[in-house]
């Protein structure tokens, strides 16, 4: 039995577990990989600086831009944030950044072809090394739910209607 030495590790993992380690690591990226993409809501993964290090198929269907065109912009330049949008999700990223908690909020995109898309932003954020290490953003399309809400209120409060209502 050897002389332990400062630079012999206390427990080296043998090759046995080694690769058990790595099958269990490789499982479980596929169960994400799959969960992701199976998302039927637009999904981003920001890296701590802001920078779009992935995007599902779902956002780019309903964006219309390329993997390319998004993975590697940022929040501060996102081909599909109006400018509106870009300060409200900078503002709330940076407070995230500082621990905060930030409810689900409303937004509003712009598909390639110029078709404004109206989601609700959910976000959870995630730790590297005890610190701030990006987020996993969900973009659910509320897009029709907030067509149908306006048409309402438009009817509900229409003139007409009111009169309608009050001789009743």
């Amino acid at each position: 039995m050897g002389r332990r030495t400062r630079e012999t590790p206390r427990r080296a993992i043998r090759p046995p577990e080694r690769k058990e380690m790595e099958e269990k690591f490789r499982k479980s990226e596929r169960k994400f990989r799959r969960s992701f993409e199976a998302s039927p809501d637009p999904v981003f993964l920001l890296d701590r600086d802001g920078v779009f290090v992935d995007v599902n198929e779902t956002a780019l269907q309903i964006l219309g831009f390329e993997e390319e065109e998004i993975v590697g912009s940022s929040l501060w330049d996102a081909p599909f944030f109006p400018d509106e949008t870009v300060e409200k999700t900078t503002e709330r990223f940076e407070r995230r950044k500082e621990g905060e908690e930030i409810p689900p909020y409303q937004a509003e995109l712009k598909s390639r072809s110029g078709k404004r898309v109206f989601v609700e932003v959910n976000v959870r954020t995630f730790e590297k090394k005890d610190e701030f290490g990006g987020e996993i953003v969900i973009a659910r399309d509320i897009t029709e739910l907030s067509r149908s809400s306006r048409r309402f209120l438009e009817v509900t409060t229409s003139p007409r209607t009111l009169q309608r209502l009050s001789s009743t």
